[in-house]
């Protein structure tokens, strides 16, 4: 099965992890109760990366994912579902834009914990798994799906865009996003293309923040080859999950000899990290000349807003063509 260049996520939120075909009810149970127990650790080990506030870049995706939203969709007086709610950033959100209800739901039972800690008012939290959920048929005016799909098996992710199909309203809008990988290309194509199965585009917003998301890398090495030698327990792991000259140019990296070079050099790495992860201005230059370089290739995240395709029932009236001599496929 080949994959698909959206950037992906696992329990340690390192590696894309790819599952086998599930043929058989059991085992998509299975692979549910599976996924359930690996976001209740995440949950547990460390909820910050769940929380699309914690950097400029993460902001600035929620900022433009509400201003599509509004652009086409105002929630005011709406039923709205937030499918992999979180910590309900988003859900209270669209709540205070004036929705009538947002039903927040995730797969995780510590992110509705943290969920119920603020106000609750016009918001119902409910565990749920994606792609197939509980929730009714028709039951909303607007579907929110933002950065959930990359979390799911591969085999799942047409069932994914079905199930956002089947839960809005004929008339309603359907608002969903993904992070893309980077390093490969037609992620964006993709993504709209697969979209466009269950439902007619209104509006596409791309981020352009691949050179960003390099530069953040960068300065992210000189702490992890820091990191790698004094766990190396941590160090064979990443180690086993790379090939070729990636697994050699880790390895070097992290040997003492480059260990007391990375030392000291980590420190204003730090420093002028945590200074890019909080400047806006930055971001947003940094996104001109990404887009002015790799136009495409440059877009690392992407938000649609649609609506659900109508149903094609065939003119009982139309006469169907006729081809003599030749025989038809199912013939």
């Amino acid at each position: 099965m080949t994959k698909l260049p959206f950037e992906t996520y696992t329990a340690d939120n390192t590696n894309p992890t790819h599952y086998t075909q599930k043929p058989h009810f059991s085992s998509r149970l299975a692979v549910k109760k599976e996924l359930e127990a690996k976001f209740e650790r995440l949950w547990l080990v460390d909820p910050e990366q769940f929380n699309p506030l914690r950097n400029c870049m993460e902001r600035e995706r929620l900022d433009r994912t509400w201003d599509l939203l509004l652009a086409h969709a105002h929630p005011r007086d709406k039923c709205v579902v937030d499918l992999g709610c979180a910590a309900g950033v988003f859900s209270r959100k669209v709540r205070d834009g004036g929705a009538a209800q947002v039903e927040a739901v995730d797969i995780a039972q510590n992110a509705l914990k943290k969920l119920r800690e603020e106000d609750m008012t016009r918001i119902v939290a409910k565990q749920d798994t994606l792609p197939l959920t509980s929730l009714p048929d028709n039951g909303y005016d607007i579907v929110i799906g933002t950065d959930v799909i990359a979390y799911l098996p591969l085999q799942d992710y047409r069932l994914f865009f079905s199930e956002l199909s089947r839960l809005v309203k004929p008339e309603g809008h359907v608002l969903c996003s993904t992070p893309i990988d980077i390093s490969t290309d037609g992620g964006v194509e993709q993504f709209i293309e697969m979209a466009q199965t269950e439902f007619l585009i209104n509006g596409v917003t791309p981020s352009y923040h691949a050179l960003y998301i390099k530069l953040t890398n960068t300065l992210e090495a000189p702490s992890t080859f820091v990191k790698m030698w004094k766990d190396q327990k941590l160090r064979k792991k990443e180690l086993d999950a790379r090939k070729g000259l990636n697994r050699s140019w880790f390895w070097m990296n992290s040997t003492p000899l480059l260990f007391w070079i990375w030392a000291p050099i980590r420190y204003p790495c730090q420093w002028i990290l945590s200074t890019l992860k909080n400047s806006k201005p930055v971001l947003l230059c940094l996104e001109q000349v990404c887009k002015f370089l790799s136009d495409e290739s440059g877009i690392s995240h992407v938000i649609f807003i649609g609506k659900r395709r109508p149903l094609v029932v065939p003119d009982p009236d139309e006469q169907p063509i006729v081809r003599p001599g030749k025989k038809q496929i199912w013939e």
